[in-house]
């Protein structure tokens, strides 16, 4: 589980794999988004939130969405769990997954 305080302001990060043909591939020309859900409900339009990439020391890809009341953040989340979910838009496919549980305390 994913764990931030609702003070803080820091970025939430996903590791993400790009399979391609020739093997793993660089998914950062791709536009994602986070959504940050307290049930289980699917996102809608409005609960997306814009993130990033960032390589990662070892050369993978973290999708990552700054969070929290600071300057920057694109959301601020109160005290409580939330269903974290990944929207990656790629040229041929869309992926929209539940990926992980984020504890703000």
């Amino acid at each position: 589980m994913l764990s931030i305080t609702s003070i803080e302001t820091k970025f939430v990060q996903l590791p993400t794999t790009l399979t391609v043909s020739t093997g793993i591939g660089n998914p950062s020309a791709d536009p994602v988004f986070m959504a940050f859900l307290s049930t289980k409900a699917e996102p809608v339009s409005g609960d997306w939130k814009t993130g990033s990439w960032v390589q990662s020391a070892s050369g993978g890809w973290l999708a990552q969405c700054l969070v929290g009341p600071g300057t920057g953040g694109v959301i601020t989340l109160a005290k409580g769990q939330y269903y974290v979910w990944i929207k990656i838009v790629d040229p041929t496919e869309t992926i929209e997954e539940c990926v992980a549980l984020l504890a703000v305390t």
